[in-house]
């Protein structure tokens, strides 16, 4: 007989599963215990005519679904949850503020060979190493054996292990005689986490902080180990890296584990040698560079504890940590932090809510912080801490604007541009070109009739490659053969318009034989390993002209490099973008932050048809400083972020009507709170088709950020039920970072 008072037993089991359209699907636990099951494991149900993978989000005794459709689950996976309790936690949050199905949100966090249901302890791998007996062996106890006897001493001389790859590489029948010294019991087999190459150099010097950097350590570690954002806003070159390392410091004599974010893989280099030689630690690297096993391998040792320090990209954020200390977020204003497919996040928001609900410090620092953290700083909920001047004797650039209109062209480059190179190369310097646009010229068209080639399944042109002369389009990665007449009038007479890194580079290869030169862009440095190397050789002073994109425009440190050329900044001043101002202002002042950062003193020199842009006179006449409190006061007046919320809707269709017809009916569920929320749309994208898609875009604004979000959750269920949708691509982009 059942007791009446006692609580019903959970019997469902309510499981994320990373489809589109629901949070969560019922299934019964069947014969699995219920006490055995928590939030965060991993279950494989079937679904449809087959199985999933999916996550745990809640057990209960309730279901909306009849008892006689419900499915038992299959299989546990996990003997325990993969989640720590704060980074689940934080996903059910990003889930609901993102408006995202949470079993897209969980899978996100998870590394792929989990998603697909692969053991956790995958990531182990087999080493051997000498137990105590063999520790204390000697030649004799081995008779004649004395290649038995080599692999022990080799083995000795490893004590932490070797792995099955370096046994081999030492000894090519090394499996046959570990099997004879594992009957003599001198070794053992363990299985754990690949252990990476040790970087640690105690001989290393620790630099001398400055009196900012020195407050700027002791202000922060005062916040103890407990909820507190610090914006850490320092010019180029003013030693944030060693602030952070003394943080670090400060939490691993704790205990703790120090989770970093930087914006793109190649700012992970420089930095993970700078941490694995100062702290004789573990240090765990997570990026998309990485294959699949690698990554599983770092995100398991980060979540046992075994890595210290945990350096990543974006999606890092999530990472499981047995003992969270401080979260480090470098070049925090960079967008790179926020997804734009899928589950569109934004990490440093992510680091800012996973700091207060595991309750630890966070960092967020930059030489030009995006103008939400500057204005969080100026109403007090940030605590802003000022680096004003470059560490050691190196001091701030020169910055010299270049009229192009009243100046000899050298191809893409002026007459100024060109004499400070001649100058900067015969003092055996380097120089920096920077141009924001790959390819050799960004359109080719026809000089007899004007006809431009355009990619056929997109709003844009394509971009002419000259080293395999070839036409790609940049945003759907449509790419044909150069053509050698015109579409339209069959003229032969071809030409580019505009110029890209290739060009530029094959124009300073006339210009200047005698230097070596290379060009670092996503083309060419695709190959793994090939920008770490790339960059390494350019600190090393191997190259004296570096010819680049965005990926050199931040977070580098190169010590001879004294001359930056910024070739081509108009085409960021006219953007409909209204962060389109903010994000010039910063890339000026990263790209030119590159110049002088060690005893001489750096130039750089800004190409534009522009000089009288304001732009550019607050900019470089007030500073990074006056043009954010100058652009704040305008976003405000038009309830831009941060002083007013966005959420925009976009959809895509093959044909325009059904992407148009879809934002019209959201549009009208909308309406009638045209009061609270500014509805603006919907309108075709700035590029309206991209890979054969019209897209269009609806825009929410509101100066309430509980009432957008409000609104969006209560008609999320009608939006998703609309026919019209069933025919469309669409999806919720919250606090969207572009418009386009």
């Amino acid at each position: 007989m059942t007791d009446k008072n006692q609580p019903d037993q959970p019997s469902i089991c309510h499981v994320a599963l990373p489809i589109p359209g629901s949070d969560y699907y019922d299934y019964l636990t069947g014969g699995h215990h219920s006490d055995a099951l928590q939030p965060g494991y991993r279950v494989e149900v079937p679904f449809g005519n087959g199985k999933r993978v999916g996550i745990i989000s809640h057990l209960s005794s309730q279901t909306d679904v009849p008892q006689e459709k419900l499915k038992h689950i299959n299989e546990v996976l996990d003997s325990e949850p993969l989640f720590s309790a704060g980074v689940l936690t934080l996903l059910f949050r990003a889930a609901a503020y993102y408006h995202h199905p949470l079993g897209e949100v969980l899978m996100t966090a998870l590394p792929v060979p989990l998603r697909i249901g692969r053991a956790v302890d995958s990531a182990y791998q087999e080493y051997w190493q000498s137990n105590d007996a063999g520790k204390n062996a000697i030649q004799a106890d081995l008779g004649r054996a004395n290649k038995q006897w080599q692999l022990l001493q080799y083995l000795n001389q490893h004590q932490q292990g070797c792995s099955v790859s370096e046994l081999a590489r030492h000894q090519m029948n090394w499996r046959v005689l570990m099997q004879e010294l594992a009957k003599k019991k001198l070794v053992k087999k363990i299985m754990h986490l690949p252990i990476p190459e040790n970087r640690y150099n105690p001989e290393q010097p620790w630099p001398v902080l400055n009196e900012e950097q020195a407050t700027a350590v002791d202000k922060i570690d005062a916040q103890g180990h407990q909820f507190s954002v610090n914006l850490l806003d320092g010019i180029t070159g003013s030693g944030k890296t060693e602030v952070y390392l003394r943080l670090i410091q400060e939490q691993l004599s704790a205990d703790k584990q120090v989770l970093i974010l930087v914006p793109e893989i190649g700012l992970t280099p420089q930095l993970y040698l700078r941490i694995a030689s100062r702290f004789n630690v573990s240090v765990a690297v997570l990026h998309s560079g990485l294959n699949d096993n690698e990554r599983l391998n770092a995100w398991q040792a980060a979540r046992l504890g075994e890595s210290k320090v945990i350096l990543g990209t974006r999606s890092a954020v999530f990472t499981p940590l047995l003992n969270p200390g401080l979260i480090i977020i470098d070049e925090e204003h960079d967008s790179s932090f926020k997804q734009i497919e899928g589950f569109r996040y934004n990490a440093r928001d992510m680091a800012i809510m996973r700091a207060q609900i595991e309750n630890t410090p966070v960092v967020l620092g930059s030489a030009t912080p995006s103008l939400e953290s500057v204005q969080n700083a100026n109403a007090g909920h940030y605590q802003q801490l000022r680096l004003k001047q470059r560490a050691g004797d190196a001091v701030e650039p020169d910055y010299q604007l270049v009229d192009l209109r009243a100046q000899k062209l050298h191809g893409s480059l002026s007459g100024t541009l060109v004499a400070a190179m001649k100058e900067t190369l015969a003092a055996g310097q380097q120089v920096m070109l920077y141009i924001n646009r790959r390819g050799f010229a960004p359109a080719m068209l026809c000089h007899d009739c004007g006809a431009i080639f355009n990619c056929p399944r997109c709003s844009a042109n394509t971009t002419f490659h000259a080293h395999k002369r070839t036409l790609r389009c940049h945003h759907c990665g449509f790419q044909q053969a150069a053509p050698k007449q015109c579409n339209s009038c069959n003229s032969t007479e071809l030409i580019t318009a505009g110029a890209g890194t290739e060009q530029i580079e094959t124009l300073v290869n006339e210009l200047f034989p005698d230097y070596k030169t290379v060009r670092i862009d996503r083309d060419s440095m695709s190959r793994k390993n090939k920008l770490q190397q790339t960059l390494h050789a350019v600190a090393n002073n191997e190259y004296q002209i570096i010819i680049g994109t965005q990926l050199l425009a931040k977070g580098h440190d190169f010590h001879q490099l004294t001359l930056v050329g910024m070739i081509d900044v108009d085409q960021g001043l006219f953007s409909v973008d209204f962060r389109a101002p903010e994000r010039m202002a910063q890339q000026i002042t990263q790209v030119g932050g590159r110049s002088g950062r060690g005893k001489l003193r750096g130039k750089v020199i800004i190409q534009t048809h522009q000089p009288e842009h304001p732009l550019f006179t607050i900019l470089l006449g007030e500073g990074i400083q006056a043009f954010n409190q100058v652009e704040l006061s305008q976003r405000a007046e038009a309830n831009f972020p941060p002083h007013g919320y966005l959420a925009m809707l976009r959809s895509s269709a093959k044909q325009q009507a059904q992407a148009e017809k879809f934002l019209h009916q959201v549009a009208e569920l909308l309406a009638a709170h045209q009061q609270e929320i500014l509805i603006a749309g919907p309108v075709p994208a700035p590029m309206e088709k991209k890979a054969e898609r019209f897209r269009q875009q609806l825009l929410l604004q509101s100066t309430d950020r509980s009432v957008l979000h409000k609104l969006l959750k209560h008609y999320l269920p009608q939006i998703r039920a609309l026919e019209s949708g069933k025919r469309v691509r669409w999806s919720i982009d919250v606090d969207p970072i572009d418009l386009a």
